[in-house]
């Protein structure tokens, strides 16, 4: 299965897949941003995250990867695959484009208005609320939101886990990856290691 952690900047995508690599079930190698417009790029992903992670020929239930531009997933029917789980993630609006700005002074060569911040935000929005009015009523997929994330992470990691199916427990701290804090939130609290 591909999981992916369908976000937008400053949404907590990054801590999530973060705690969801504390299960040795799931793999990951950070953000790939890597376009997903058909199946052999998710297979493409597969491969790249085994190598990535050193599970070349380790059994694993699933890979990771977070998507928080729509240019990523040309294809909403390729997210509505069997082999393919979505987790939704969002943040409220202040305190995203707060955090969007923030980033894009420290980080950015050209730090973004206030219009281009709020412009992404709702663009990202529109499309991710497209995307779910388009799954089956079935769908197994989940949905989070950072302020849940961070203030009560241990039921949201557990309900995470039985809509997944996978075995065990998440845990609100999280390994240290050689892509932490550069794929992804580059920020100083990723490498904490815990929420």
């Amino acid at each position: 299965r591909t999981i992916l952690i369908m976000g937008h900047m400053r949404s907590g995508s990054s801590l999530l897949l973060h705690l969801l690599s504390s299960s040795p079930a799931l793999i990951t190698m950070g953000e790939r941003n890597a376009r997903y417009a058909g199946y052999g790029d998710l297979a493409l992903g597969h491969l790249r995250t085994r190598w990535a992670s050193g599970a070349r020929l380790r059994r694993v239930t699933a890979v990771v990867d977070q998507i928080n531009h729509n240019a990523m997933t040309p294809d909403p029917g390729l997210l509505r695959a069997a082999r393919v789980q979505l987790v939704f993630i969002v943040r409220e609006p202040t305190a995203s484009i707060a955090s969007l700005l923030e980033l894009s002074r420290q980080f950015y060569r050209d730090a973004w208005t206030a219009q281009r911040a709020l412009d992404y935000y709702c663009e990202r929005l529109r499309w991710l609320e497209a995307l779910t009015r388009s799954l089956p009523v079935a769908s197994d997929a989940a949905f989070v939101t950072y302020e849940t994330l961070v203030a009560a992470p241990g039921p949201l990691l557990r309900l995470l886990a039985q809509r997944m199916k996978i075995a065990g427990e998440f845990s609100s701290e999280y390994p240290i990856f050689d892509f932490t804090g550069r794929r992804g939130d580059p920020g100083r609290l990723i490498a904490s290691g815990r929420v």
